[in-house]
This record gives structure tokens, sequence and C-alpha cells, in this order.
């Protein structure tokens, strides 16, 4: 089965990531991601994976997609079984997505 690639993920000292509040962010590109958290300050970032995601949220987790890896998810997924909120206060827009309960 051919891994399907969503975008990247930026990490700090092994555990720290990026998030918005509670969510992981999740960049299509990597020059997306620079803007929101420059490697200078000691970032990397890691590829995120459609499995590794559907398996995060069956587990609870919520993730904030940038527009272009957002459009990949949902190719997918359904998104009826799933919260969907449209995180537009800033540039570039964000979706954020957790299981519905």
């Amino acid at each position: 089965m051919k891994k399907v690639k969503l975008g990247f993920y930026a990490v700090k000292f092994g555990s720290v990531a990026l998030c918005h509040g509670a969510s992981l962010v999740v960049t299509h590109d990597k020059s997306t991601l620079r803007e929101l958290a420059p490697v200078n300050k000691g970032h990397v970032y890691q590829t995120v994976y459609l499995h590794h995601v559907l398996d995060g949220l069956a587990l609870g987790a919520e993730y904030d997609f940038d527009t272009p890896a957002f459009n990949v998810l949902k190719e997918h997924i359904e998104l009826s079984e799933f919260t969907h909120r449209v995180l537009d206060e800033a540039e570039p827009t964000f979706h954020r997505v957790k299981l519905a309960v």
C-alpha cells in the first residue's frame, strides 16, 4: 500500500511540537511551516502520513491543517465523521479536524 503524504509538522527538542493550543499544526510544504516555526529556533521538520493522522484522530488527537494538506486529507476520509472548523483569523487559513463524539 502506498503511503499518502499530507505534509510536515515541526518538532523542537524531540517532544515539543508546533501547535495551535492542543492541535498539532500540519502544513503541506516546508516553506509555510518555516514561516510559523523557523528552523533557526531549533525546530526540525518531520513528514506526516495519512495513516499516522488517522491513528491519532482515532485516539482523540486534534490537527490544524493548512488548506492544501486539508484538501489531501478530505480526499481520503469521510468528513462527516469528524468535527471540522475553519480557522481563518490569520494567513494562512487552517482547518481544525478531530473525531466527532
